[in-house]
């Protein structure tokens, strides 16, 4: 038996799907990445949507990271799982933490934190909303919430 009859034999012994034994030479794992991102930039419905980075895989799925612009023209990273069976995509944006250094943030930032007692610039933006810590004339710490 040839080493690929033997691990379509295997898995389904074990039951588990055949296509995630059979993609083991290099040229299979080339073409299901290939499909895989083909599908999660087609799913994304962003303009411009292209892959970044390496895909993350999983026994029964693939993770890619795709990023682009919506039609009203606000950049957005998504995250998308492909099935490895049933070539299925979901597709979800990714929280603005998450987002890779140097894209332009999806929300809107500010430069004063706020505390309960006082109000202290920082020294970098920081989303709206985020909590932030700030030190009062006396050194004292406080935390509060960025603001503009």
């Amino acid at each position: 038996m040839t080493d690929t009859i033997k691990c379509v034999v295997l898995a389904a012994t074990l039951g588990l799907p055949a296509t995630a034994a059979q993609a083991s030479s290099p040229a299979a794992w080339t073409e299901l990445y290939a499909k895989a991102a083909a599908a999660c930039v087609k799913a994304s419905g962003l303009q411009g949507a292209k892959v970044r980075g390496t895909p993350a895989d999983f026994p029964a799925a693939v993770l890619l990271i795709v990023v682009g612009r919506h039609a009203n023209g606000m950049p957005d990273t998504q995250y998308c799982l492909y099935d490895k069976v049933t070539a299925n995509t979901e597709v979800t944006s990714a929280p603005a933490d998450h987002v890779a250094a140097g894209s332009k943030p999806a929300q809107a930032v500010g430069r004063t934190c706020w505390t309960v007692s006082f109000r202290a610039q920082l020294k970098a933006p920081q989303p709206i909303g985020a909590a932030c810590t700030a030190k009062n004339d006396e050194g004292d710490s406080y935390t509060g919430v960025v603001r503009r």
